[in-house]
């Protein structure tokens, strides 16, 4: 018997032209871009760690006043019913994972490009502090990237980069993981967390 990776891909999550609607809010809100942060409490600037643009959003409202004719509204719906369709089929695949505490989406995602050669070069896991309500991760990948995806030492897996795949594994220490940078294309992602019902989330 096989040892399960507790990694689900959803491979058709979401569409083409959703996904490129995706892309084209994210460029077009260059205002609201940063440098990538990594850590947990502290978070710090650190490129030899994690080199990215990214920009913070929000499943519960419009997050930038003056774009709401941007169409966020419908980017949030189309991510948020991608990523609980993957946590239903993720419950499917580990019915054990029901028998949690209540967990749900966290309202905070994050929007991110990876330049070529950019990545999130560092081994880290997603529960990486001692008061973190994180349970699952979730990411979509926007874009096919044929040398790109995330690799996951533990498991020996690399996870490709196409486009509308929506990937959810657990948030803890088993799951180190780390992007694999492409030389030649440009990487976009959206990527948030699942948390215990008591942070902040919005129902499934």
């Amino acid at each position: 018997m096989g040892i399960s990776s507790f990694i689900v891909e959803n491979r058709q999550a979401l569409s083409k032209e959703a996904c490129e609607r995706i892309i084209d809010f994210f460029e077009s809100s260059k205002k609201h871009h940063e440098k990538g942060r990594v850590g947990g409490a502290d978070w710090t600037v650190d490129p030899q760690l994690k080199a990215s643009t990214d920009m913070y959003c929000n499943f519960n409202s419009s997050n930038f006043v003056g774009d709401k004719n941007k169409g966020e509204d419908k980017i949030n719906l189309d991510l948020l019913r991608a990523v609980c369709d993957t946590s239903v089929i993720y419950k499917e695949t580990y019915p054990q994972t029901t028998e949690l505490t209540q967990w749900q989406v966290r309202t905070g995602y994050n929007l991110q490009k990876y330049e070529p050669l950019q990545g999130y070069f560092h081994e880290h896991c997603e529960h990486d502090s001692f008061d973190s309500p994180r349970v699952m991760v979730w990411m979509i990948y926007l874009n096919d990237v044929e040398d790109g995806g995330t690799h996951f030492p533990y498991q020996n897996m690399l996870v490709k980069a196409e486009q509308g795949k929506c990937v959810m594994w657990p948030a803890y220490f088993t799951h180190m993981h780390r992007g694999q940078p492409s030389f030649k294309n440009t990487k976009y992602i959206a990527t948030g967390w699942f948390v215990y019902s008591a942070g902040c989330a919005v129902s499934e």
